[in-house]
């Protein structure tokens, strides 16, 4: 093989490269499901809590996680112009279950809709003027393929939310939320190229929006997708 062929190989292998990594950047979608159903609407003066459904893990990233998805829906009201106010997790456990922490309070839909059947429990969440208790569980994951020159990446994030009504704890809305995103990672005329796959932010926003959409009655049950 002469060099000069070599050469072309490695030309184009590096072409072809940078092809994939400009088609993938930007390329992320969003599928969004809606189900179950809540009394709504929303009133201005409700309050509600968005608490994660700690599922392993480190706790203090599982924290972050939680108080993001709070930011998400608060600024998901700010955008509705509706005056609701989100109380921090760590506010309500505080309240409600305050020798316990992200890893051991109740924190399933099943477990808090049956708590508020208990007079204690109830009245603890009721000083809190809660209107509406928000489980969210999430899990993100990522496979690899070898490319020319590098890697390519999918990365998913799945956030599924649970809508418990307080004044009505047997209605459940649900919120779920699927993001796929692409990254690239390689050289490039021995430069690095790292085009990373975002999945997380997308998909938090979006859940912010939807439980909005669903706590205002705006929503129907049935999916629909984008590419933000």
């Amino acid at each position: 093989m002469t060099a000069g062929l070599q050469k072309m190989r490695v030309v184009n292998g590096i072409a072809s490269f940078l092809v994939a990594v400009i088609c993938l950047v930007g390329c992320s979608t969003v599928q969004v499901q809606h189900g179950g159903t809540v009394s709504g609407p929303l009133d201005q003066a409700d309050a509600l809590t968005v608490v994660l459904d700690y599922g392993g893990g480190s706790p203090e990233d599982a924290a972050k996680l939680e108080v993001r998805l709070s930011k998400c829906v608060q600024e998901a009201l700010n955008e509705a112009g509706l005056a609701a106010k989100v109380v921090p997790s760590d506010e309500f456990r505080r309240t409600v279950f305050p020798d316990m922490d992200i890893t051991s309070a109740p924190r399933s839909a099943k477990s808090l809709a049956s708590l508020l059947k208990v007079p204690q429990f109830r009245h603890k969440v009721d000083s809190l003027r809660l209107r509406y208790l928000i489980t969210v569980t999430e899990n993100t994951a990522s496979r690899y393929k070898a490319a020319a020159l590098g890697v390519t990446q999918t990365k998913t994030t799945n956030l599924t939310a649970h809508i418990i009504d307080v004044k009505n704890p047997s209605e459940t809305g649900e919120v779920s939320i699927t993001a796929e995103s692409k990254g690239a990672y390689g050289l490039a005329m021995f430069l690095p190229i790292i085009v990373p796959a975002r999945t997380e932010s997308p998909a938090c926003k979006r859940l912010g929006r939807e439980v909005v959409k669903v706590i205002s009655g705006e929503t129907e049950s049935k999916p629909a997708g984008d590419a933000p």
